[in-house]
């Protein structure tokens, strides 16, 4: 091949550019829709704690009253409950401090992605609530329940209230993530869904 093919397929070459950078004006406003979220995820785990030290409470009761739990698996049922609560405070903690921190000297994009990393958390957290929120309490009072000295008939009435509210906690939970946190939704807290797509394929 000659010079002057050479340099003729070297100008027949498409560069593509490199993906550009989001601006200003993209940057406040995710920073201003994350502390929005990050607010309202602290707000919801306040009351969350604030539910489940009560929940130890009342049931911590529950197993020193030999009144209310006058068996022993009444009393079993108690700690299982007692237990899950803790999972319920501890859980969250624990994901979330696995998280990496951007360093106060980070660029723009590493703390773009950190925030991407903790939200994509989040979202793991609520769609996993079925197994460490809402299964172990309701395993929990389930076994409360059957160790009391009442009608089978009640024990039964009591349950469906628990799997009304156990069906209800877990639809809002699925609806935040489908609403509020996944990308490409409108009105998302996902930074993503703020980006030009070619930013976002520079984030993959």
């Amino acid at each position: 091949m000659h010079d002057d093919d050479l340099k003729a397929l070297w100008r027949a070459q498409s560069i593509e550019p490199a993906p550009p950078l989001p601006d200003a004006s993209q940057m406040a406003e995710m920073k201003s829709r994350m502390r929005c979220l990050n607010r309202t995820l602290f707000l919801r785990d306040c009351r969350e704690n604030i539910a489940a030290v009560i929940v130890m409470v009342v049931f911590g009761y529950y197993f020193f009253n030999a009144r209310i739990a006058p068996t022993l698996l009444a009393r079993a049922g108690c700690v299982i409950v007692i237990l899950s609560s803790l999972l319920v405070t501890a859980y969250p903690v624990w994901r979330k401090r696995r998280v990496a921190k951007a360093p106060a000297e980070a660029s723009m994009m590493q703390s773009l992605e950190s925030e991407l990393g903790k939200l994509e958390v989040e979202i793991a957290i609520l769609r996993s609530v079925l197994w460490w929120y809402i299964l172990p309490g309701t395993v929990g009072v389930m076994v409360f329940f059957a160790g009391l000295t009442i009608p089978t008939d009640w024990k039964i009435l009591f349950a469906l209230p628990v799997f009304a509210l156990d069906a209800f906690v877990y639809w809002l939970n699925q609806r935040a993530v489908e609403k509020c946190l996944l990308p490409g939704t409108p009105g998302t807290f996902h930074p993503q869904g703020m980006l030009t797509p070619e930013v976002r394929f520079s984030l993959k």
